[in-house]
């Protein structure tokens, strides 16, 4: 008995269509730059408050200043004008001196 009937041949079930790599590889891609944004948010965060900390510390451990009472020194000021006055200039010599520059100004 021959059958003239084509056969017809098994359908095999075809898998569901696998999500796109794109869209994972997109997905995947963006929480790496949210992760590695708040990583670095962290680290900055970390790095004001060690400043922060850090200069207070530092402020707290320097000795306050404590008020020194000085007892005056006379300036160097004082001591020349003492020595200047204590020289005895004889003045009748030195206006001698000055005559001859006096007449040539006078000529002028």
């Amino acid at each position: 008995m021959e059958n003239n009937t084509p056969e017809t041949l098994p359908v095999q079930p075809t898998p569901p269509a696998a999500p796109q790599p794109a869209e994972v590889e997109q997905k995947s891609s963006s929480s790496k730059i949210i992760l590695w944004f708040v990583i670095g948010l962290v680290v900055v965060v970390v790095l004001v408050l060690g400043i922060y900390f850090l200069l207070n510390t530092q402020q707290a451990s320097t000795p306050k200043e404590t008020a020194v009472i000085q007892t005056p020194v006379p300036s160097p000021r004082e001591d020349l004008e003492g020595d200047l006055n204590s020289i005895n200039v004889d003045t009748s010599t030195n206006s001698s001196d000055f005559t001859s520059v006096d007449q040539d100004l006078e000529q002028l």
